[in-house]
């Protein structure tokens, strides 16, 4: 792809490489520093029922060490360099990222390529991960803001996968093993389900020569990111949840996927009900039809709204 250059003097380019793998990055002029992300096109929307979790359980144990590097080499290869990394899972994406000088670029390339292609997954990590995900699973019940977004997200899409916790649930998490994870990771983790993504003081043809060996990262075979997660089409929506009691408003940012209108439901004791409010905006496409076939006579979008 031809460079873009924003009026900030930064540079955007694309390369894709055989195998899918696209690499992009923004040179940014002035910068000492580099941001890196490989971004993985999997999350639990992709989940079946039986691996409900499986993509953030995953995301804790590829920091549990490769063929070459034991976790402890994997935080002290960024800890002597002053740098850091981390990641992180949602409903359609899985991200590892690292920040680093652009010096440690190279370094940062190679640990966190390390990590999302040659993890070992170790039987003892596995099983030292799922006390350590039971007790996310335990502190995010304990959340407020966490449990409406869940709940909301349980009441809008249901049975399918975009209804299901990220984290997985208890019963979930206590059943998998470490075999289906393991064909969870070869299944998703390919070079055609990968952007990497860096942005700071950087060459892009240098960072894709970085990069380019992921390209030859072998799955179980190459499938259809979200293919078993079709949602019937209705209209995009956003979400705001004010629970009877609470200081603030909780903020649940759900996918931006077609869904159908609830019917008003009641989601937390004392009542909460969500209700469908339509508002012009203007600016979107008129959505095909709400909750019992009406078709609106504006360009809108939906929020949902406490009662």
């Amino acid at each position: 792809m031809a460079p873009i250059s924003p009026r900030d003097g930064s540079v955007l380019r694309r390369t894709l490489l055989p195998g899918g793998l696209r690499v992009v990055t923004e040179a940014v002029p002035g910068v000492r520093s580099v941001a890196l992300g490989i971004w993985v096109g999997v999350g639990s929307r992709d989940e079946r029922p039986a691996l409900a979790g499986a993509s953030h359980y995953l995301e804790h144990l590829l920091f549990k060490g490769t063929a070459r590097r034991e976790a402890l080499a994997i935080a002290a290869a960024f800890d002597e360099v002053g740098g850091e990394t981390n990641a992180f899972t949602d409903k359609e994406v899985t991200c590892f990222y690292a920040r680093v000088l652009d010096s440690d670029l190279p370094l940062a390339v190679d640990v966190v390529s390390d990590m999302v292609t040659s993890s070992l997954l170790r039987e003892r990590d596995v099983e030292t991960e799922r006390s350590v995900v039971l007790e996310e699973i335990a502190m995010n019940d304990d959340d407020p803001g966490d449990a409406v977004h869940d709940l909301f997200a349980e009441a809008l899409y249901g049975d399918h996968p975009l209804g299901r916790p990220i984290i997985g649930t208890t019963e979930s998490i206590q059943r998998l093993s470490r075999d289906a994870i393991d064909g969870f990771y070869r299944e998703h983790y390919l070079p055609g389900s990968m952007v990497v993504a860096a942005a700071g003081g950087l060459e892009h043809d240098a960072a894709v020569r970085l990069v380019e060996h992921l390209r030859n990262v072998e799955g179980v075979a190459e499938v259809s990111v979200h293919a078993l997660t079709e949602v019937p089409l209705a209209f995009k929506a956003y979400y705001r949840v004010e629970v009877p009691g609470a200081i603030e408003p909780a903020m649940a940012a759900l996918p931006a996927e077609p869904v159908l209108a609830p019917e008003p439901v009641e989601l937390l004791e004392p009542p909460v009900t969500a209700v469908p409010v339509i508002e012009d905006t203007g600016a979107l496409q008129p959505v095909p039809a709400l909750a019992g076939g009406r078709a609106p006579d504006a360009k809108t979008s939906l929020g949902f709204f406490v009662s």
